[in-house]
């Protein structure tokens, strides 16, 4: 078992911050590779969707080269929803970090899957429609009922959208963890999750 993990818009997938999960991963054996397209906000600008979407299947297929026959996906924000454009039949679950997802009747992700991401306007402008989320592995979405990123009725719209998903909403919590109350929440919410898949495979 092995899980990729995909940060938001701030990068730096390899600080310290995702050390603890990474230990918490380890300890019911599932392997986490942290994957870092970009390290900071400005190099993330000249990235394309293609760019990400390709890193990510190097990852995967990177992992099941060695010999891990289950992958999961972690995203947070941004990543969360990179995950769910780009490549999500590559994963058998995924967990999803108040993902900056607005569904829309009219999607524009195809079009925009070869621009810079730097020219455009608000991650926001890259929103899918409820056709391009038809195909998606279980997914677990969590939220803080603090957050003012992403919208409590956005996340309620995109796990009613997805084939087969579940929303957790983490009180008194913003778009991240301001605490370590609130990190453990989170890990402890997706570690929970992930054990549950492994135990049923």
């Amino acid at each position: 078992y092995a899980c990729v993990f995909l940060p938001g818009i701030s990068g730096d997938a390899l600080t310290e911050e995702y050390s603890p999960l990474a230990s918490l991963l380890n300890e019911i054996n599932i392997a986490l590779l942290r994957l870092q397209p970009w390290i900071t906000k400005d190099a993330l600008e000249s990235l394309t969707l293609n760019d990400i979407q390709q890193q990510i299947e190097l990852a995967a297929s990177f992992l099941r080269s060695k010999g891990y026959q289950h992958v999961f996906g972690i995203g947070k924000s941004f990543g969360g929803a990179v995950l769910l454009y780009t490549a999500p039949t590559l994963f058998e679950k995924l967990v999803l970090w108040a993902p900056s997802v607005r569904i829309t009747e009219t999607s524009s992700i195809n079009s925009l899957r070869a621009a810079q991401l730097g020219k455009i306007e608000s991650i926001f402008d890259i929103h899918p429609n409820k056709e391009d989320l038809s195909i998606c592995p279980p997914t677990l979405v969590i939220y803080g009922d603090q957050d003012t990123i992403v919208s409590a009725k956005s996340m309620r719209d995109l796990v009613d959208t997805l084939p087969n998903a579940k929303l957790v909403t983490i009180p008194g919590m913003a778009h991240s963890p301001a605490s370590a109350r609130e990190t453990e929440k989170l890990y402890k919410t997706t570690i929970d999750y992930f054990s549950g898949a492994r135990l049923s495979a």
